[in-house]
C-alpha cells in the first residue's frame, strides 16, 4: 500500500519452503528475502523488490483492496 507496487515470483520447488515462510509477519526492519534467503532485484519501473533466484516475475501497480468476509482477509 506505501509504495503502490508489488511483485508475483513463480517459486520454483526447490525453492517452496523458503518461499512459504516469506509470508510470515516480521517486525519492521526486517527483511523476509534475507531471512528466507532470497536476494532482492530491483528494476527501474517498479518500486518492490523482485526475487532473483525467481524465474518468472510480474510486477503490479496496486489499484484497490477487496474484504473477503469467508476468510476475514483483505485482497
Amino acid at each position: 500500500r506505501a509504495t503502490g507496487s508489488y511483485t508475483i515470483n513463480y517459486a520454483h520447488p526447490a525453492f517452496v519452503q523458503q518461499a512459504h515462510q516469506t509470508s510470515a509477519k516480521y517486525p519492521a526492519g526486517v527483511s523476509e528475502f534475507e531471512t528466507c534467503g532470497f536476494t532482492e532485484q530491483f528494476t527501474p519501473n517498479c518500486f518492490a523488490p523482485y526475487v532473483q533466484e525467481s524465474l518468472v516475475k510480474i510486477g503490479l501497480q496496486y489499484e484497490e483492496e477487496h474484504f473477503i468476509k469467508a476468510s476475514n482477509t483483505i485482497l
